[in-house]
């Protein structure tokens, strides 16, 4: 009786050792010589007074350069939380700023506080894509046992996960 307990209990957690593995394996630090030129000159040009403090590589799928994503962990003004992700021919996808929930504009928090009473906030994502320019919250909700992510706008409204964009669907899995 024990072993069938311990199989199914195995069987249930199996799916989320395996998606916490992918996750892992998915984003991986590297060392800025495995960067290429291209990335590390525009991240120069584009934002000159901010310090990388690590870089990393991201695989969506296989190994074919085309499922590559450079990510520049900054420091903007001695302060962690940002991060900008590129495409190996050095074009910007978006930039990221961790930001906690004070920071989240009224008109979203009051928003998501109303619609998902029950959840707390915590600290979030503010992306800006450049082309089109769009900037959306990724709003982190947690209760006692739940973690939710919920899309927003700059205006409060809430954005469907299956109208993200591409560029940013990997953050939330």
């Amino acid at each position: 009786m024990k072993n069938i307990t311990f199989l199914f209990i195995l069987c249930l957690l199996l799916p989320f050792a395996v998606s916490a593995q992918r996750l892992t394996k998915n984003i991986q630090f590297i060392p800025e010589s495995e960067v290429p030129a291209v990335v590390i000159q525009r991240q120069r040009e584009l934002f000159p007074s901010d310090i990388v403090s690590q870089w990393q590589v991201q695989r969506t799928t296989g190994v074919n350069t085309a499922n590559l994503r450079y990510i520049a962990n900054l420091e903007k003004d001695g302060r962690p939380g940002f991060s900008v992700s590129y495409l190996p021919e050095a074009i910007l996808l978006f930039t990221r700023e961790i930001i906690p929930d004070e920071i989240i504009p009224n008109a979203v928090r009051l928003k998501v506080k109303k619609k998902y009473p029950k959840f707390n906030i915590e600290p979030s994502d503010f992306i800006t894509l450049p082309s089109p320019h769009r900037e959306i919250y990724i709003v982190k909700l947690r209760d006692d046992n739940r973690l939710l992510y919920v899309f927003y706008d700059t205006t409060g409204t809430e954005i469907d996960k299956k109208d993200l964009p591409a560029e940013i669907a990997y953050l939330i899995g």
